[in-house]
């Protein structure tokens, strides 16, 4: 979960810092910044600030083209290998430790790929994002750390993208170690890693044609620990009240010690089961406030969600004679499973004779609504759905 508030003054609507997440599973999305510490469209039309180096024992090339553009129409980064030959873009002057990194990749080829190096100190050392689509040759989003020549996979997992079509890759590195890996600001690896912290350069990538735009880095401050870090939709039926813990320090103009804790409210309207100040938090420099909130209105506060997606949350607070804060917040959140129309949180061969009985049969309703069996999303629930069920369990998806 990452967290932020609004700025004094920014070209950006507000800044986002980061709600670390102390768990021990965690799945969150991007930070949003307000004034990035660099950021490069190429709509200046040159690579100025950019230095092709060799990597992988390749020196491959890149130019500024307008053939493929992200968003707006202007010029994009080309690397345009004609086979499988390493290309590395390298961010002259640029050092950094942890922060996100972020950028739009459009990559073509039977060997195509999209490549982040961050923390690159030299050849042989520094840490790799590969996004293979699934229709290139090893398909995968992998995550290495080359650590004195010797490389080692840290993470791998399928890949849900294709090539010919934009894609966003982000990473977010934490000065903990955590390291968040999301294409299309949605998480697909999570990582604690922390054989390197040290600064190195950054650079992206591709192993053949590549089209790349809209290359952001920010720094980030950890400002708030969350846990746990996955909100399943599941546990707002729990037995048992499930609670979340949040704790909140580090801030940059006032204590938590300023803050008036009944004036805290996530969404506008769920408020705290209790608050405490504690003296100190490994995560945090400061003293630190820990806020408890009941899972279930927090969860319920988002209304039904479906499938795995990233929910913007706010949190506001007040600080008498000092401030008014909104902080604004990206959360994951793991909904109903579109097709699981008998609740049992899977898809199968079930929820198929489920539907059919409901339709045809007078049967009763998918759990926990009707949606829950839509399994196109196309707002009905019909034999269309039952049909896309067949194809994605015994066909293809």
């Amino acid at each position: 979960m990452i967290i932020g508030k609004k700025p004094k003054s920014s070209r950006f609507p507000f800044r986002w810092f980061p709600l670390l997440l102390a768990t021990s599973l965690i799945i969150a999305s991007g930070v949003v910044a307000g004034e990035y510490d660099f950021t490069d469209d190429f709509d200046d039309g040159d690579m100025a600030g950019w230095t092709v180096i060799e990597m992988d024992n390749s020196l491959g090339n890149a130019s500024i083209t307008t053939l493929q553009t992200h968003s707006d129409g202007y010029a994009a980064l080309a690397e345009s290998n004609s086979g499988p030959m390493t290309t590395a873009v390298r961010k002259d002057n640029f050092e950094a430790a942890y922060g996100l990194y972020e950028a739009w990749f459009y990559v073509s080829g039977d060997a195509a790929d999209a490549r982040m190096y961050f923390q690159l100190e030299d050849q042989d050392n520094y840490y790799l994002v590969r996004a293979v689509p699934r229709n290139s040759d090893i398909p995968g989003l992998y995550y290495d750390c080359c650590q004195d020549g010797v490389i080692t996979s840290l993470a791998a997992v399928p890949a849900y993208f294709d090539t010919d079509e934009w894609f966003k890759l982000t990473i977010i590195r934490y000065g903990n170690g955590n390291t968040k890996i999301l294409i299309d600001d949605v998480l697909q690896i999570f990582r604690n890693d922390i054989v390197k912290l040290t600064p190195g350069a950054f650079c992206v990538g591709s192993r053949q044609l590549a089209y790349i735009d809209d290359i952001r880095f920010t720094g980030i401050t950890p400002s708030a620990v969350m846990i746990p870090s996955l909100q399943y939709i599941v546990d707002a039926q729990a037995v048992v009240p499930l609670m979340d813990t949040v704790y909140l320090g580090n801030l940059d103009t006032y204590t938590v010690n300023d803050i008036d804790p009944t004036t805290i409210r996530f969404n506008n309207t769920v408020t705290p089961v209790s608050w405490s100040i504690l003296p100190s938090h490994p995560d945090f420099d400061t003293e630190v406030m820990e806020i408890i909130l009941s899972r279930r209105e927090f969860i319920l506060s988002f209304g039904l969600l479906f499938d795995s997606s990233m929910q913007v949350y706010t949190m506001d607070y007040t600080c008498p004679g000092k401030c008014a804060e909104r902080m604004y917040g990206l959360v994951a959140m793991r909904g109903h499973l579109s097709g699981d129309a008998n609740g049992d949180d899977k898809i199968d061969m079930v929820d198929i004779y489920y539907i059919a009985d409901h339709l045809y049969k007078n049967g009763p309703a998918p759990i926990p609504v009707s949606a829950a069996g839509d399994f196109n999303r196309d707002s009905r629930l019909d034999l269309l759905d039952m049909l896309d069920l067949i194809y994605y369990l015994y066909g293809q998806s």
